[in-house]
């Protein structure tokens, strides 16, 4: 491999690097083509997502985390325009909408619940006496040959 070669590698991961900066700063992809030189929005869109890929879990926390803070912003704006009695504003307030369910879903918060453990009924063919307690023993033995009732 030559120097020039990499050389140009290096370039390339230092544009990525700096496209990569700009989006999280909030600058459109023509913009970052515009200033980093790519030939059009394409160049750092793919940049861009390759820098991602390379992205650490505490990179993609503080991403995550910067995604957050720029959608509470947006709701300090949005919501009391939409919660404006005097004024109906239904575009405010399909923001909004679109706002808390996009921090919603970075959250995690509209995962479905656990699904609950499959709870298992146990068959006693036989027992030493006053091994299971009193009551146990007791309603057995009233449930007689049909252990369902049991429990």
């Amino acid at each position: 491999m030559s120097n020039r070669t990499r050389q140009s590698d290096i370039n390339a991961k230092e544009r990525a690097r700096q496209a990569l900066i700009m989006r999280k700063a909030g600058y459109s992809l023509d913009e970052i083509a515009t200033q980093l030189g790519y030939a059009d929005k394409s160049g750092p869109m793919y940049a861009i997502k390759k820098a991602l890929a390379a992205v650490t879990v505490d990179d993609a926390k503080a991403l995550r985390q910067l995604e957050v803070a720029r959608l509470d912003e947006l709701l300090k704006v949005w919501l009391p325009r939409a919660l404006d009695k005097k004024r109906e504003n239904p575009r405010a307030a399909d923001i909004c909408l679109r706002v808390c369910e996009r921090r919603s879903k970075l959250l995690g918060l509209d995962q479905e619940a656990a699904l609950p453990q499959e709870q298992y009924r146990v068959l006693v063919r036989e027992c030493i006496p006053g091994y299971l307690g009193e009551p146990l023993q007791s309603a057995i033995e009233a449930a007689g040959s049909n252990s369902a009732n049991v429990l």
